[in-house]
């Protein structure tokens, strides 16, 4: 799962059209939000299971109010 950095629109990477076409660069790998179309680079899954991790620790130390 992929959450757009603008929107927060969350979606499958499946559903990415990949990236600007008129650009004229071919496989620049950017992830294009289907629903607000912003371009960004794709996050590693490592990273995003380490911000899930430290998340989790804040919310149980009392990271959500």
């Amino acid at each position: 799962m992929i959450k757009c950095p603008l929107c927060g629109y969350v979606f499958e990477e499946k559903e990415s059209r990949g990236g600007c076409m008129a650009c004229g660069k071919q496989g620049c790998d950017l992830v294009k939000c289907p629903n607000c179309k912003y371009e960004f680079p794709p996050e590693k899954e490592l990273v995003e299971k380490t911000k899930s991790f430290i998340q989790k620790i804040k919310d149980f130390f009392g990271g959500k109010k």
